[in-house]
């Protein structure tokens, strides 16, 4: 009988978190909240998968299960108390598997718009979600394989089984669209139950027995941590959210935009220690996330392109290269983040009225 994850991890998450979590999202139902979190662990189960076609892809992730940490998951209550030191840990830790599992921030970020265009919610959030999921999910699984003792060709097999339930969870031709459809084809489609999981403006029937159907409370919490530091950010205003851009508030608007960006280059040029970088990581992320949601409305031609001027990499070049990459250590915590964030005001510079 294959191994069922979602039996081991039932275990350890308390039932009462189910009912607390449909606020984060706006105030979705229960079940809606269920789609949402079903589709993001399918997709980073599914990357596993994917990974783990190759020898090579196998190995990597054998590695990184094994050194996690299994008792993440008998700390869930200190976690929840930890405040945003420890919110910040679980962050940077997530990102990091997830750049181990799908190949650098780029394939995060097509990962993160797939998943947020699938479920009709913002791609920063998404993110943040899987970043704040991915600890926990891999704990689990690594606490299981020390366990039994498992090698790399019974962990493969065992991830190899779970390819039914990811199929379940997921939205239809989401896997399709983050590239491991395929591996999921030999589940037979025609005739089966309509999938469990549904965009959020749809609520879908729960699963049955199928293996997604027990982590559910697991990321309930994990929402519930990040709810504390990303739905309501400390550091931009209007953070997650799109930001209407208009002829009223125009001129406003580009003084924000380069006060942002230059109050962010002057903390990156003081990072002192890898400390401080972890600290400005979460800066950046927030900022990119803060871009990314930049709308323009009833401006003109002329009032766009100077307000799209503001957004200039450059004041970040310097800072970067001249003192905080000159840190031991430093460029390896910023580096994915600030590639993202450069590529997302690249599509801003892009946008037209």
């Amino acid at each position: 009988m294959a191994f069922d994850l979602m039996d081991m991890i039932k275990g350890a998450v308390a039932k009462k978190v189910m009912g607390q979590f449909s606020g984060l999202l706006g105030g979705v139902d229960e079940k809606q909240s269920s789609s949402v979190f079903d589709n993001v662990t399918g997709s980073i189960l599914g990357g596993m998968m994917k990974k783990a076609q190759t020898d090579d892809g196998a190995r990597d992730v054998f590695d990184m299960v094994k050194k996690q940490d299994g008792g993440i998951l008998d700390k869930l209550g200190d976690l929840m108390g930890g405040g945003d030191e420890g919110n910040q840990q679980i962050m940077k830790q997530g990102g990091g598997m997830l750049d181990g599992l799908l190949g650098g921030s780029s394939q995060q970020s097509s990962m993160f718009g797939s998943i947020a265009k699938a479920l009709g919610l913002d791609e920063g959030m998404v993110g943040k979600l899987m970043m704040m999921a991915a600890p926990f999910i891999i704990g689990a699984i690594g606490k299981h394989i020390k366990s039994k003792a498992m090698d790399m060709a019974g962990f493969k097999n065992m991830l190899g089984s779970q390819g039914p339930s990811i199929a379940k969870s997921l939205s239809p031709g989401l896997a399709d669209n983050l590239g491991f459809g395929n591996l999921l084809s030999n589940v037979p489609s025609a005739s089966a139950p309509a999938p469990t999981s549904a965009p959020v403006k749809a609520a879908a029937p729960a699963g049955g027995g199928d293996l997604m159907k027990y982590i559910i409370p697991l990321l309930l919490l994990v929402g519930l941590i990040a709810a504390a530091v990303f739905v309501i950010p400390k550091l931009m205003e209007g953070g997650g959210e799109k930001t209407i851009i208009n002829a009223a508030n125009v001129e406003q608007m580009e003084k924000d935009v380069r006060s942002k960006l230059e109050t962010l280059a002057k903390e990156v040029e003081g990072i002192k220690s890898t400390e401080d970088a972890e600290g400005i990581k979460v800066k950046i992320d927030e900022f990119k996330t803060y871009v990314s949601g930049l709308r323009f409305d009833g401006v003109s031609a002329e009032e766009m392109q100077s307000l799209k001027g503001q957004l200039d990499m450059r004041l970040m070049k310097g800072p970067l290269e001249n003192f905080a990459y000159k840190v031991d250590g430093v460029k390896d915590i910023l580096d994915a983040s600030v590639k993202a964030l450069s590529n997302t005001i690249i599509e801003v510079q892009k946008m037209e009225k």
